[in-house]
């Protein structure tokens, strides 16, 4: 499940277009979803739900499916501008860009720090690795 978290953290640094698509490969067959419709993806141990920008929603138990496989055409531009917008000093992170606010994530997915501003301090957060989102914007960060 760990795996499946990160690679779904690593892919929504990479831009996507209307032709980008998540797809669920099932046993019996493969459903798939654009990936510009999907609001969130919660992971909870027993499966995954999807939420979607309509409202909607779907989910998938952990035996109902083998995969989630990103289809995607990569582009390393929005990743260069999204690496820019963050930075971090003395256990502060700040987004050089407009934001509604930043969450931060350990490695599992669990939301660790929140803040509804432009800056947050992460000084009681422990040594390690962390996922940062502000809006459209996601970074990996090490905290020594």
């Amino acid at each position: 499940m760990r795996k499946l978290i990160l690679l779904f953290l690593l892919t929504l640094s990479i831009s996507s277009s209307a032709t980008d698509v998540l797809v669920v490969k099932q046993n019996a067959s493969d459903t798939s979803w654009v990936i510009s419709t999907i609001n969130e993806i919660t992971f909870d141990g027993n499966g995954v739900k999807l939420a979607f920008t309509d409202g909607q929603s779907v989910y998938y138990a952990k035996d109902d499916f083998n995969m989630l496989q990103f289809d995607i055409t990569p582009s390393g531009i929005n990743s260069v501008e999204a690496k820019k917008a963050f930075s971090i000093k003395n256990n502060v992170i700040s987004v050089n860009a407009e934001t509604s606010g930043i969450q931060v994530y350990s490695l599992n997915g669990t939301l660790v720090a929140t803040s509804n501003s432009k800056s947050l301090n992460i000084s009681n957060l422990s040594a390690g690795s962390y996922i940062v989102k502000a809006d459209k914007l996601i970074t990996k960060i090490v905290k020594k």
